[in-house]
């Protein structure tokens, strides 16, 4: 399956929802070490601590390359 999508939310990291993670039944890999995700507030996001991660496949400039995903609950906001 061929998702497309171009965003720039201005994160320093590469994020998935939860859902979209299960929704598309991607691998997902367990972090070594948790992550703290910060809100722009520098407050805690409420989704708490990241604890997996997904490797996926992007095309960029015409170049297929791998791309590491944090998976959090990003609430109500959808790539479909």
């Amino acid at each position: 399956m061929v998702e497309k999508a171009l965003l720039d939310s201005g994160a320093t990291e590469n994020f998935l929802d939860e859902k979209t993670v299960q929704r598309l039944k991607l691998a997902t890999h367990i972090l070594k070490e948790p992550q703290y995700v910060y809100n722009v507030d520098g407050s805690n996001n409420k989704a708490g601590q990241i604890t997996h991660s997904c490797q996926l496949e992007l095309t960029y400039g015409g170049k297929n390359i791998k791309q590491q995903f944090f998976i959090s609950d990003l609430g109500q906001d959808r790539a479909l």
